[in-house]
C-alpha cells in the first residue's frame, strides 16, 4: 500500500516469533520512516518504549543485523543495526501518539491488516483433513461415518466463529485502553473536533464541509456548562479548540455522539437531494 502524497510506502507486516506465539509484526525503522518523525529513529524508539513501558519479548523483540559498510573504502567496517519487530498492537498504538495524519492512516492499516489475518483463519486443508478422518473412521459404515466427519466439521466452524465474535470484542476493549492509555498520559494535548467526529464513528469526511465547525460550537457550550475552559492551540498550520478527554467522552455518551450522526446524515441527505434535483432539470 502507498501513500499518494508523498510516496511513502506503509511498512510490510510479516509473521515473527514474540514470547511463546508466533505473532505478526512490523519493523520499527519502517514505520518511523513512514511516519515522518522529526527525532531519529533510535531516540525515537528508546523514548516510546520508556513513556509508555513497553515489555521486550511481549510486546516487541529486538535482532541484530549486519549491514555493510557505506564507504568503498577497504578499512570501513560492516555496521550492526538493532531492529526493533513490534506487535501490532504496539504498531498502532505508536501510531496513535504521533497524533498526525499519517499515523491515523497507519493505525487503520494496521487494524486492516489485523482484520484480514482474522478473516482468513479458516479451516485449512478441508478436503485433506476429510480424507484423514474417513481413513480414521474406516471401520465404519460410510453414511455414519459422513454424519460423524459433519458433525466434526460443524463444531470446529462454530469454535472459529465463536473465536472471531471474541477477537472482535477484544479488539473493541483494546481501543478503548489505547485511548484511555493516551488521555492518561500527561504530555498529551486535547481533542480536536475533528477527532470527536472520529471518535463517534465518521471517518469517511467527505461531503461533511464544516461539521467539525458544528461539533466545536456545541462542544464549547458542553465546557461552559461544566465550568472547563476551552484552550485554542496551534494545529499544523493553523490552530484548533481543545477539548478535554473526559468532558469530551461524557458529551458523547449522553447524546452528542447522535446529534453527530444526525448532522452527517443530514448533510448526506443533502446531498443526495441536490443530484436528484439536477438530474430532474
Amino acid at each position: 500500500m502507498e501513500n499518494e502524497k508523498t510516496g511513502n510506502l506503509l511498512p510490510k507486516v510479516g509473521p515473527r516469533r514474540i514470547g511463546d506465539g508466533l505473532v505478526q509484526t512490523v519493523n520499527a525503522r519502517d514505520l518511523h520512516a513512514y511516519l515522518e518523525v522529526g527525532k531519529d529513529f533510535s531516540t525515537w524508539v528508546r523514548e516510546r518504549i520508556e513513556s509508555y513501558q513497553f515489555v521486550e519479548g511481549q510486546d516487541f523483540v529486538i535482532s541484530k543485523d549486519l549491514r555493510s559498510p557505506k564507504s568503498g573504502s577497504p578499512k570501513a567496517r560492516a555496521q550492526t543495526a538493532i531492529e526493533y519487530h513490534l506487535s501490532l498492537d504496539m504498531a498502532k498504538e505508536m501510531s496513535m501518539v504521533e497524533r498526525t495524519d499519517k499515523g491515523k492512516q497507519a493505525r487503520r492499516y494496521f487494524i486492516e491488516c489485523e482484520r484480514k489475518a482474522k478473516g482468513n483463519d479458516v479451516l485449512p486443508g478441508r478436503e485433506s483433513l476429510h480424507d484423514d478422518l474417513g481413513a480414521l473412521f474406516g471401520g465404519i459404515a460410510k453414511r455414519q461415518r459422513e454424519q460423524i466427519i459433519a458433525a466434526m466439521f460443524s463444531h470446529f466452524e462454530r469454535v472459529i466463529a465463536a473465536d472471531r465474535e471474541i477477537y472482535k470484542k477484544l479488539n473493541r476493549l483494546e481501543r478503548e485502553l489505547l485511548q484511555v492509555k493516551a488521555d492518561q498520559n500527561a504530555n498529551k494535548r486535547g481533542l480536536t473536533a475533528g477527532e470527536v467526529v472520529e471518535m463517534a464513528g465518521v471517518t469517511d469526511r467527505r461531503g461533511l464541509r464544516g461539521i467539525a465547525r458544528v461539533v466545536s460550537e456545541r462542544l464549547k457550550r458542553y465546557h461552559a456548562s461544566r465550568n472547563v475552559a476551552v484552550s485554542l492551540a496551534r494545529w499544523g498550520l493553523s490552530t484548533a479548540y481543545q477539548f478535554d478527554h473526559a468532558l469530551t467522552r461524557e458529551w458523547l455518551r449522553s447524546g452528542g455522539k447522535d446529534e453527530i450522526l444526525k448532522l452527517v446524515s443530514e448533510r448526506r441527505g443533502q446531498g443526495v437531494l441536490k443530484l436528484v434535483s439536477a438530474a430532474k432539470k
